[in-house]
């Protein structure tokens, strides 16, 4: 299923992307899916159709991506993977959260539409490094 190509409607749309409908394209087979906005703003409306690749798969959620898909005819437009995210987990001193999320948010925002990236820190690990962070 990861980098397959498949047919998505828009359920929701907020500021961060679009919650999707997922199908291979049989009428039994349905996913939750997750359309992150991108810098190029794509427009989402509700009820679009849309060809996404599967970029990542989540316990409960499927990430994709509409990129390096054909909007007319759902061919895969990097079927080597290429250009595909990446998934890093980083640990980080726990002294040096406070500098990487910025007052109110400020410089994680700016981090994460810059790049692309979507970091995520895990309050619960335990150990020198303090918490973890996925960066993609």
């Amino acid at each position: 299923m990861l980098h397959s190509v498949l047919v998505g409607v828009v359920k929701l749309v907020t500021p961060k992307g679009a919650m999707m409908r997922l199908s291979d394209g049989s009428h039994a087979n349905y996913f939750d899916g997750l359309l992150r906005q991108r810098k190029e703003r794509a427009e989402f409306k509700v009820g679009s159709r849309v060809y996404v690749k599967v970029v990542r798969i989540e316990m409960g959620m499927v990430v994709v991506d509409h990129r390096h898909v054909d909007q007319k005819d759902g061919q895969d437009k990097d079927p080597q993977n290429d250009l595909a995210e990446v998934e890093d987990w980083i640990d980080v001193p726990l002294p040096c959260v406070g500098r990487i999320i910025g007052q109110r948010g400020t410089r994680i925002r700016q981090i994460c539409e810059e790049s692309g990236a979507d970091l995520r820190f895990d309050t619960g690990a335990s150990g020198k490094g303090g918490g973890k962070g996925a960066a993609q």
